[in-house]
């Protein structure tokens, strides 16, 4: 059966890409294999919001016929373009039908499928949804799937709805949607998808910057992408090199006394925790630990559109280098902003409904490539400024616009910003970063040095003062290729990220144990993601210019040994979580029959599952919208398992969750407070103001009841509230009685 789910999921993809091909092409026409490996991005993130929309908007029901809908109003937005373009659409039918098409997709495909049909094993050799995030990201995907409009209501808290960054998963939902899958088996392919989709867009990036340098080779661009693509999906810090590697050595030749016993999420949780330091516990996670543990979280969410950003923004760098010929545009012209820049703030806008960490972090991005590119056309001039403020005034409008159907009614989380008052050790620093700063500091250098004394003899035009002044100078960094300094910048904005948490963070409830950890934690996750982007690059093109065989093979060899060193993560933390992959451990894809645990007994047929087969009832027998009142209970707890895998809402559920997205710990402990009267009824009056208050339709009582209440649980009073409607062991589900 997981043969065919996967292959199912494999075809919605590859449906999604088909889609989205002549956009895709449009955009990524500059690129190698015109965006191929973007496509699938495109269209799953471009249906996905066009259903958003027209279901915030309460034009369309979020449902299977509904986002086909939204599928076949991208397609004619498509034929609307081309069939204005002719030409282009002669062009991009000749690129289809050509053997060099083919030649770039059919190994993307064939490697996206064989990476998904990895992951998805992995997935089935662990599938409970069970531990860390994962309640509540299966918790929203249930709760949408529930849903016809948007926003989705929050499961954990009733008549409320969602108020945190959930467009990734909606895009999840509508997959799951087209898909049919149940949401468990979803939420489990869905992370199965993201290593794969994240290794062939860094590839088809890469390979492209590789092949369009002027003496890029296809055996360097290959071997550059594949570099980027491996760093970026299967690479750690050097944490596990200096502890699980350094350490153990040292500890055998008897240096050190003690051994250290390494566990692969210590690399995620360093500062602060070796050596312990009080009220500064802080986070460092990285793609690979993500698609490990599997948590659906809006941070990994948003890998793809950010990797599409990143392409999009590189199409723009190249499209600006080719202007650089032309004379310098009129005012009326410079007005006119280019798809590329439109395409770039689309993206940030779903950003801000995504993950809204990487809104800033990528607004600065675009700062820097407006600068350069505005630099290389007009030079220090006043047309610079006027340029790059306009394009981020304009990028800024855009976002704000995309994001405006999320952000109305939605309420912020932070508090402001505050100083660091402790920083890191300068030595733990280099054991998250050491890596990409020392192979990132040699490209800079070699770089500079490589292009000292050149100089770019201006396009055709009549030449300026400021012009030969120019072309007189020693040095300039118009003799640098755009790819270079693309690079560049990726590298220059990841060091930003890396080191600007040790002197500011963004304040939340978390301030007074864990101050900068958020910061960190979605700051640095993007920060390893440019790094590595740009590490396969920085590493051919360095190897790539050395004349001498010995000094290409001893960067080779230094970069190599550096990159594997990060590389060796890999092989502690997968046996760590889904166990050696020579021992039989295959379960299924199935998400949460983890719940049969929770209460289970010999019944005359069998074993018989109390709670898991009450979730299955409810999910079949009650309405989407139904109110369903069990207990509430700590983050990271069983607790809320009914409300997390049907989509139905309760009345308050995990207890720090609900804390940080409402701001506010006073709404949720008087809910807390409700849901102990009800269960312990202490007055008839009072319960019922607060089932009718509430809305609440059922009342569950089963293994989180039982555990959390104990003896107070007035479970004889709760049944003369309606009826029975299901009944199995210690589980009992009452029908209210309105």
């Amino acid at each position: 059966m997981d043969i065919l789910r996967i292959l199912r999921w494999w075809l919605l993809f590859l449906s999604y890409g088909i889609v989205a091909l002549p956009v895709c092409w449009l955009l990524f026409r500059r690129v190698a294999d015109k965006g191929y490996s973007f496509a699938r991005i495109i269209g799953y993130v471009g249906i996905a919001y066009l259903m958003f929309v027209t279901a915030r908007l309460h034009v369309l029901k979020f449902n299977y016929t509904s986002v086909i809908l939204c599928a076949v109003i991208l397609i004619c937005v498509e034929t609307a373009i081309f069939a204005r373009r002719k030409d282009l659409a002669n062009e991009m039918i000749s690129w289809f039908r050509s053997r060099d098409f083919l030649r770039h997709a059919i190994p993307e495909e064939i490697l996206f499928l064989a990476l998904l049909a990895f992951w998805a094993y992995l997935r089935a050799r662990n599938p409970d949804l069970n531990s860390l995030e994962k309640y509540m990201n299966l918790g929203f995907l249930n709760t949408m799937l529930n849903s016809d409009f948007m926003p989705p209501q929050d499961m954990w808290f009733a008549g409320s709805s969602i108020n945190y960054y959930y467009f990734g998963h909606f895009c999840a939902a509508v997959a799951a949607k087209l898909s049919g899958l149940a949401a468990d088996v979803a939420y489990n392919l869905m992370m199965a998808t993201l290593a794969p989709a994240t290794f062939c867009a860094v590839f088809s990036l890469v390979y492209s910057m590789l092949s369009h340098r002027r003496d890029g080779r296809r055996c360097f661009s290959v071997l550059g992408g594949l570099t980027s693509s491996v760093m970026v999906c299967f690479a750690g810090n050097l944490h596990h090199f200096v502890y699980g590697v350094v350490g153990r050595i040292l500890y055998k030749l008897n240096i050190i006394d003690t051994e250290y016993s390494y566990w692969f999420a210590d690399a995620t949780r360093y500062i602060g925790y070796q050596p312990p330091v009080e009220n500064d516990l802080t986070i460092t996670e990285f793609p690979l630990y993500s698609y490990i543990v599997s948590d659906l979280h809006a941070h990994v969410m948003n890998v793809l559109p950010v990797l599409l950003f990143l392409a999009v923004a590189y199409c723009f760098v190249l499209s600006s280098r080719e202007k650089e010929s032309l004379s310098e545009p009129t005012a009326l012209q410079m007005l006119i902003p280019s798809p590329y820049l439109i395409m770039m703030g689309v993206l940030i806008g779903t950003f801000s409904m995504t993950n809204f960490w990487d809104y800033p972090i990528y607004m600065v991005v675009s700062l820097f490539i407006f600068f350069y590119t505005g630099w290389r056309r007009y030079g220090f001039k006043s047309r610079l400024w006027i340029s790059t403020a306009y394009q981020m005034v304009l990028l800024f409008i855009l976002n704000t616009v995309v994001s405006l159907p999320f952000t109305v009614g939605f309420e912020s989380m932070f508090s402001g910003i505050g100083v660091v008052k402790q920083r890191s050790l300068f030595y733990q620093l280099l054991v998250l970063w050491g890596g990409p700063l020392l192979i990132g500091t040699i490209f800079a250098l070699w770089l500079f040095l490589v292009n000292k004394g050149k100089t770019e003899a201006k396009p055709a035009k009549k030449l300026t003062k400021s012009d030969n002044n120019e072309k007189a100078s020693k040095f300039t960094l118009k003799a640098f290729e755009a790819q270079d300094i693309f690079v560049l910048i990726l590298f220059i904005c990841g060091f930003g990220l890396a080191f600007g948490t040790e002197f500011v963070y963004v304040r939340d409830i978390y301030e007074d144990n864990y101050p900068r950890a958020n910061t960190m934690f979605k700051l640095s996750y993007q920060a390893f993601i440019l790094f590595n982007t740009a590490m396969g690059y920085a590493f051919v093109r360095i190897v790539d210019a050395c004349k001498k065989r010995s000094r290409a093979i001893l960067a080779y060899v230094g970069m190599s040994a550096v990159m594997l060193a990060m590389l060796g993560y890999v092989t502690n933390a997968v046996p760590a979580w889904y166990g050696k992959l020579s021992e039989n451990r295959y379960e299924s894809l199935d998400g949460i029959e983890f719940i049969k645990d929770f209460s289970s007994s010999e019944g005359e047929d069998g074993t018989v599952y109390p709670d898991y087969d009450a979730v299955k009832w409810i999910q079949e027998n009650t309405p989407k919208d139904a109110v369903i009142l069990e207990a509430y209970g700590d983050s990271y707890t069983d607790a809320c398992f009914v409300s997390m895998s049907t989509g139905r809402a309760t009345v308050v559920g995990w207890q720090t969750h609900e804390w940080l997205w409402h701001n506010d710990y006073g709404i949720v402990a008087a809910r807390q407070a409700e849901v102990d009267s009800v269960y312990k009824y202490s007055d008839a009056d009072e319960v019922r103001g607060i089932i009718e208050k509430y809305g609440i339709d059922y009342i569950y009582v089963g293994y989180c009841e039982h555990d959390k209440y104990g003896a107070e649980l007035a479970l004889r009073d709760l049944l003369a509230l309606g009826e029975v409607c299901y009944e199995s062991g210690d589980v009992t589900v009452i029908r209210l009685t309105k």
